[in-house]
């Protein structure tokens, strides 16, 4: 999984070599890379098939819904896992999936906004 704004991994799949971005703009900064570095790409380009794109807003709703019902305060990086996965762009219906989540690293004053878009979002 990645952020769209900061897809340079999912870029380099696709053109089979190492891409860099210019610009990456993601709440997941522990994701926010221009290029991968040529061990991971290496590793990634032989094991992993496909890299699931979410979006920001993706993002932010999986953060408020651990919170709201695991009970845990994950990063934005931590929480790619579970964007993809309740942004139905995963084929997992009767299946069991295992996401990982990791970090606790989240600045409160962005978590406090990311709580007030999405509750406000919630409310309308």
């Amino acid at each position: 999984m990645e952020p769209e704004n900061a897809n340079a991994m999912w870029l380099s799949l696709k053109q089979n070599k190492i891409a860099e971005k210019e610009n990456v703009n993601t709440i997941a900064d522990g994701l926010a890379l221009k290029k991968p570095g040529e061990k991971p790409f290496g590793i990634v380009q032989k094991y992993v098939d496909d890299i699931v794109l979410v979006t920001e807003d993706e993002i932010k709703k999986a953060l408020v819904f651990l919170l709201e019902r695991a009970k845990l305060l994950v990063e934005p990086s931590g929480a790619v896992s579970v964007a993809a996965a309740i942004s139905n762009q995963l084929n997992l219906k009767d299946k069991q999936v295992v996401t990982i989540l990791s970090g606790g690293n989240i600045d409160l004053d962005k978590l406090k906004q990311i709580l007030k878009d999405e509750v406000s979002v919630i409310k309308e």
